[in-house]
């Protein structure tokens, strides 16, 4: 709370510029898809060249994105204020709570399932709780 949540505010920036750079990376990435597509028909876009789409997206601010919107998930769920804050600030930008949920569903199911471990699993577990708390706490 120490200076107007000036740090809540710093990662809704860190967040923005994520956004954004992830939102020209997805832009580059449409047109080279159709390009494929143009050239090689439908059948191009195969789950392997979906793959490393995913993760020129993850490259592209994806990454960033995610783990900003991870530790404000953890932060509006534990603090009523910071919630409040991040809402009325997000608002402002044209963006929900459904914003980062949407986010955090797309880490979940990004998570590696073949791996198995012990880690994922509890990555998984913690990332439904997370998606669960804000989701029912008015996040719909």
């Amino acid at each position: 709370m120490e200076g107007g949540y000036e740090k809540v505010d710093k990662l809704l920036e860190i967040r923005d510029g994520a956004r954004k750079q992830l939102r020209n990376t997805e832009e580059e990435l449409e047109q080279e898809k159709q390009d494929l597509m143009n050239i090689e028909g439908e059948d191009a876009v195969t789950p392997e060249v979906e793959d490393i789409f995913y993760i020129r997206r993850f490259d592209g601010g994806l990454f960033i994105l995610q783990i900003v919107d991870y530790i404000l998930a953890w932060l509006m769920m534990e603090d009523d204020g910071i919630r409040a804050h991040s809402l009325r600030m997000l608002d402002r930008r044209n963006q929900t709570l459904q914003d980062i949920l949407q986010t955090l569903r797309i880490y979940h199911d990004h998570i590696d399932n073949n791996d198995g471990g012990e880690a994922t699993v509890s990555q998984k577990n913690v990332l439904d709780g997370l998606i669960s708390a804000l989701d029912s706490a008015g996040g719909s």
